[in-house]
């Protein structure tokens, strides 16, 4: 008896344990780094909490994270909805992400500025799209579709991975990467890239969603030495990503963001 009571009160003393927090440690931001978060649209800032180089705070139902050095100054700030896994700002990247608050606006100014085309056999409204392909390039084409002519409706992101050249590779896998990091996307219908001789030269290209390839664009827009290669049962090439597709594939990024919210 003395054992069993012995044992119930041990297990009662662990759960009582495991109940019991050390008391959350607030952290006050200075003046500077106050300014800072300003500028990245970041207000108010209420019980923000540290977690020993990273302080936590939620703002506009959102998680923020904010990185510090040893100096406190700031490294990375991170966001997201029910947890902070995007970041909005680091002193590698620059700000790439957006807040709530900015977010409809930034969709709002990409469809007005953006070249528009619709399509009366399909009833879809083409924004951002490209008509005509270039010789010699090598990775990706973006656009946003839209049912019908009312530029409210729902958004759909796609992309077009695209090869040309002189010869053909007959890619049936796409292999995006940095220095550090690799993701590949394999063609899951081969019999939809389509092949095109042209004067001068060929075009394989391959229509898709946008996330389907989310993985790979983050890979290339966040670590050096950025590429796309095609690759084919035989032959693989490709080239370096330069300050205008990245900006691009981050535009993308951002726009994916905000149509998935809306989904």
């Amino acid at each position: 008896m003395n054992k069993i009571f012995f044992t119930v009160l041990l297990s009662l003393f662990f759960i009582l344990s495991g109940c019991s927090s050390t008391p959350q440690k607030e952290y006050t931001f200075n003046n500077e780094q106050i300014k800072f978060l300003n500028s990245l649209g970041i207000y108010s800032i209420e019980k923000a909490i540290d977690k020993g180089g990273k302080v936590t705070f939620d703002y506009d139902k959102e998680t923020i994270e904010v990185y510090l050095n040893d100096s406190n100054g700031i490294t990375t700030v991170k966001y997201g909805k029910y947890d902070a896994d995007k970041i909005l700002w680091s002193d590698k990247l620059g700000k790439i992400g957006l807040l709530k608050y900015d977010r409809k606006r930034y969709l709002e100014n990409f469809i007005k500025n953006a070249p528009k085309r619709y399509d009366q056999s399909s009833q879809l409204t083409y924004i951002d799209f490209v008509s005509s392909m270039q010789l010699n390039h090598k990775g990706i084409y973006t656009y946003m579709i839209v049912k019908g002519r009312d530029l409210t409706n729902k958004k759909y992101l796609r992309a077009v991975l695209h090869y040309s050249d002189e010869d053909w590779v007959f890619f049936n896998k796409v292999i995006f990467s940095n220095e550090t990091e690799t993701w590949t996307y394999k063609i899951p219908n081969y019999f939809k890239i389509r092949h095109d001789v042209v004067y001068g030269g060929i075009h394989e290209s391959y229509a898709l969603p946008l996330k389907d390839i989310i993985e790979g664009l983050k890979i290339v827009t966040t670590g050096k030495n950025p590429r796309i290669d095609f690759s084919g049962d035989h032959l693989k090439d490709g080239r370096k990503l330069n300050a205008y597709d990245l900006q691009n594939i981050r535009n993308y990024l951002l726009l994916y963001e905000i149509v998935e919210e809306d989904e």
